[in-house]
């Protein structure tokens, strides 16, 4: 059965693609069995849609957000230890839901779903998020779960803030010298705007599917993630350099089979 990996701790979108795409054939020659996340549920659409390429495509992306999590509560653990902080205590809560970084590692993704359903629904103002969603596509599976990866994009904008000043007590702390600010993140609207190029991204994103507004929504996902991730970047440089002498950090991968 074919494998999807991150292979390192803060992963890039385009990098998992590609290790992956090729086991996506037409006409298809594998059955996949896509696992549950903590922003995907299994089966991923609930009115029992099934579209193997584009779910595929989903989990790649979701999976990469799940690695992200993982490696935000990797570089905050040490941190928090160190200064006796409760994480329930520190930890920003997620807009809409309601929820910090460990409630969205052991989250039920079916219940965080309809949540956002509901949102949806009563026109909820969702950050990293405009209505109307879709213009001409109307499959709200397709949304909601579309939603939620948005939505979890803007609160990783909100950790990398959090840990960043979190690393300035720590510095404070130990009386060491700080980390050189983060550049500022993009707003929706940059990000959307560059989204609309697909420039740097795959082409095809999904093989043998075309559906332009999902790809939109899709390419906004990834886009934000490689602001994201050069942030990571720059956390993972201090907290291994800088901070190794006086913390212990440890950087777990993850790996699914479908």
């Amino acid at each position: 059965m074919p494998e999807i990996c991150t292979n390192t701790p803060i992963p890039s979108f385009n990098d998992m693609h590609a290790a992956f795409v090729g086991n996506l054939k037409f006409p298809a020659t594998l059955l996949f069995n896509f696992p549950s996340l903590p922003t995907l549920p299994s089966p991923m659409f609930p009115s029992q849609i099934s579209i193997p390429h584009l779910e595929a495509i989903k989990l790649i992306g979701e999976l990469q957000n799940f690695q992200l999590m993982t490696t935000f509560l990797a570089f905050i653990q040490p941190m928090a230890d160190l200064l006796s902080l409760s994480l329930d205590a520190i930890l920003p809560k997620m807009p809409v839901l309601n929820i910090n970084l460990l409630e969205l590692l052991s989250a039920n993704p079916s219940a965080l779903l309809e949540t956002i359903r509901t949102a949806i629904k009563n026109r909820v103002n969702i950050p990293f998020v405009e209505f109307p969603f879709y213009l001409t596509l109307s499959i709200p599976d397709f949304e909601a779960v579309q939603v939620l990866s948005n939505l979890t994009r803007y609160y990783f904008n909100m950790l990398v803030g959090f840990v960043e000043d979190l690393i300035g007590s720590v510095t404070d702390y130990l009386d060491i010298a700080g980390m050189i600010a983060l550049p500022t993140l993009p707003t929706f609207a940059e990000v959307l705007s560059l989204a609309k190029t697909k420039l740097g991204i795959p082409s095809p994103l999904i093989p043998n599917i075309s559906i332009p507004e999902f790809e939109l929504q899709e390419a906004v996902g990834i886009y934000m993630n490689m602001a994201i991730t050069a942030a990571m970047d720059a956390i993972m440089s201090f907290c291994t350099n800088a901070l190794s002498s006086f913390l212990t950090f440890t950087f777990p991968t993850l790996c699914i089979t479908v």
